[in-house]
């Protein structure tokens, strides 16, 4: 039984349990998998980050699909495994940084290590292991070739952080002109060159999110279609504003997702 003093799982975490293991999650069924636990935290850290739930096992839903299941943890303190698991941060080489919470659902105890991206990169533990966490789960791979993989990454990531940045500057300056009476073209288009570079490349493209990308290509697509048949339509006030409304419908959409992309970027 959980004491009830525990916060009671945040809607956040929830879905992702619901959901299934991916870059940034990781389901463990308990401390039992201690090695595996510390591996994923090398690997995250040597990644973009993320979070380990303990006491969550996976399981087949009705459409075939795996996602989390929790079944709670039981067999370790709450204190002795906060202690553990921050000393097993303290020991890689460099240290990373965690944080560690605890959480109840249907009075089941649910503990979240969230993993920091390092800043001093490669990270691995005192037996010279080294991990990466990619889109096909937990990959070793030596240290040269981890550096090659870590500055080639960190170059994508700047690149996509101007291009979300600027990107965010263009779609204000598209909803208020697409907003107004009449509505005023815009000739300046949203860049994708950046997502499409990512998604081209096999390596690289295992550190980023593929599903939400493509969703912001596809959008950023849309937009500039929608703004080229706005400007084509020039005169004939009455088909222009059509697209403009549909523009306005689709720019908040984008916003949120580039929104949310450079939050976990940054």
């Amino acid at each position: 039984m959980v004491n009830n003093n525990f916060t009671e799982l945040p809607k956040e975490y929830d879905n992702e349990i619901s959901a299934y293991e991916k870059l940034t999650v990781e389901f463990k069924i308990s401390y039992a998998e201690s090695a595996e636990i510390r591996e994923t935290m090398i690997a995250f850290a040597n990644a973009v980050g993320g979070r380990i739930y303990v006491g969550v096992r996976e399981v087949e839903n009705k459409s075939g699909l795996r996602v989390g299941e929790v079944i709670g943890v039981s067999k370790l303190g709450i204190s002795d495994a906060n202690s553990d698991v921050r000393q097993w941060a303290c020991l890689f080489i460099p240290k990373i940084e965690i944080s560690f919470n605890t959480y109840r659902k249907n009075e089941k105890r649910i503990d979240i290590i969230k993993v920091e991206e390092s800043k001093q990169k490669p990270v691995c533990n005192s037996a010279g292991l080294y991990k990466i966490r990619t889109s096909d789960g937990n990959t070793g791979v030596d240290p040269a070739k981890l550096r090659q993989m870590i500055v080639g990454y960190d170059s994508f990531k700047s690149a996509l952080i101007l291009e979300c940045d600027k990107n965010l500057e263009l779609l204000d300056k598209i909803l208020t002109q697409a907003t107004e009476n009449p509505p005023q073209a815009s000739f300046d288009e949203l860049a994708y060159s950046t997502v499409d570079a990512i998604l081209a490349n096999g390596t690289l493209s295992s550190f980023f999110q593929i599903t939400e990308l493509n969703e912001i290509k596809h959008f950023s697509i849309q937009i500039n279609k929608l703004l080229d048949f706005a400007i084509s339509a020039g005169d004939i006030i009455f088909d222009a504003v059509i697209f403009y409304d549909k523009i306005v419908e689709l720019c908040p959409v984008l916003q949120k997702k580039v929104s949310e992309l450079l939050i976990r970027l940054r």
